[in-house]
C-alpha cells in the first residue's frame, strides 16, 4: 500500500498496469477456487495422493499460489509421502529464507499436520530459527 500511495503522489502510478493485475489475480483465485470442491472431496477421502496432484494441477498454471504449496506440503505429510514433503520443506526454507515470519508459518503448518511424525518436528524447529 505504501508503493501505491508514493507512487499516485510523485505521479507516476499506473492505473492500467494496477487494473489488469487486479483483474490477474482474480482470474487466479478463480482458477484455485474451481478446484476447491476436488480437494475437499480428496480430503474427505483421505486420499492424499489426489489431493497432491490437483495441487500440482494449480502449481503448473500457478507456480508462485504460496497458500497451495503450504496445502500441497499439508497433503505429503498426512499422506506420509516423506520423500516429496521433504523436497517442498527444503524448497520454502530456502524460498522464505529471508523471511522469518514466512517460515515461521511453515514451522507451524508442519507442527499442526505432524500428528503422530515425531521426526518431522526436529525439522519444524529448524526451520523456526
Amino acid at each position: 500500500m505504501d508503493a501505491a500511495l508514493t507512487q499516485i503522489v510523485d505521479g507516476s502510478w499506473d492505473s492500467s498496469a494496477a487494473r489488469a493485475q487486479f483483474i490477474a489475480d482474480a482470474d487466479a483465485e478463480r482458477f484455485v477456487e474451481e478446484y476447491m470442491p476436488k480437494l475437499n472431496a480428496a480430503m474427505i477421502a483421505r486420499d492424499f495422493k489426489t489431493a497432491v496432484k490437483l495441487c500440482d494441477e494449480i502449481l503448473a498454471k500457478l507456480p508462485e499460489h504460496k497458500l497451495v504449496k503450504q496445502i500441497r506440503m499439508s497433503f505429503l505429510l498426512q499422506g506420509n509421502q516423506m520423500e516429496e514433503f521433504n523436497k517442498a520443506a527444503a524448497a520454502q526454507v530456502e524460498e522464505y529464507f529471508d523471511s522469518p515470519r514466512a517460515l515461521n508459518q511453515v514451522a507451524r503448518l508442519i507442527l499442526k499436520t505432524v500428528g503422530q511424525y515425531v521426526h518431522e518436528v526436529q525439522l519444524a524447529f529448524v526451520v523456526s530459527l
